[in-house]
């Protein structure tokens, strides 16, 4: 092999290859780790309205180690992630020192289960308990877990239903047994019953529309509404009283 001229030069050839190549692997290094690309400019923009920027800016500093080339950027998106009202984070970096992170924050549609929202996804969320309270005037859903993205879409259906009547429901229950009660902001409550059968919820809330201006809301608005029946309901109101038909007059004969 030594003798031989051609094998020589190409063992040179790859040697100096190899050499080129470790040394820009090695100045690629040192130039990505140099303080000159140091971050130095974290933006956030986006949905920030709930979000607590100092919050957010703290979290990241503890996280936040390399340069502009070698900061973890999902590490980053985690942390972002992780906080409060934050549904979504895209994280990118800017050129030459800047983090840009990108926020979408959940859109509060109800209060969940006493300790949690659900957004206008049916997503559930947590926020700080302090907050739920101050978001007092959003409607409830209550119901077993897992069960939100169901919920959400029955308050959407019974909005459609009971707004252009001038009801406004403000509690939905979904029991155990998968049975529907309603509160609505007048008072009454709306027994619906379960999602079964030859007659769904919505023909039930159809029904009651229809009757709703013709004849119960005539009546006084009632406490209780029960849905349940197959051709009918039933309702209760405390200040409704049934006037008893008048007796036949005794006939006497002499």
């Amino acid at each position: 092999m030594w003798n031989n001229a051609n094998a020589l030069n190409k063992l040179a050839a790859v040697l100096i290859t190899a050499a080129t190549l470790a040394l820009a692997w090695a100045g690629v290094q040192w130039l990505a780790r140099h303080p000159w690309f140091a971050i130095k400019t974290v933006r956030v923009v986006g949905d920030t309205e709930r979000v607590n920027e100092i919050t957010l800016r703290t979290s990241l500093v503890k996280r936040m180690r390399g340069t502009f080339f070698t900061t973890n950027l999902a590490e980053i998106k985690r942390t972002a992630e992780g906080l409060p009202w934050v549904r979504r984070a895209q994280v990118s970096r800017h050129w030459p020192n800047a983090i840009v992170i990108r926020l979408e924050a959940h859109q509060p549609l109800a209060r969940l289960n006493e300790a949690q929202l659900v957004n206008t996804l049916g997503e559930p969320f947590t926020v700080n308990l302090g907050e739920v309270e101050m978001l007092a005037k959003l409607p409830e859903l209550v119901g077993p877990e897992g069960t939100s993205a169901q919920m959400s879409e029955r308050y959407r259906v019974l909005r459609h239903h009971l707004e252009p009547l001038g009801l406004l429901p403000v509690r939905v229950l979904l029991s155990d047994r998968l049975s529907w009660t309603v509160g609505l902001q007048q008072g009454t409550v709306l027994e619906l019953g379960r999602d079964i059968g030859a007659q769904p919820v919505e023909e039930r809330l159809t029904r009651f529309a229809q009757y709703w201006d013709a004849s119960i809301r005539k009546l006084g608005v009632p406490q209780r509404v029960d849905l349940r029946y197959r051709d009918g309901f039933a309702f209760y109101s405390p200040g409704l009283r049934v006037k008893a038909a008048p007796q036949p007059s005794a006939v006497r004969t002499q």
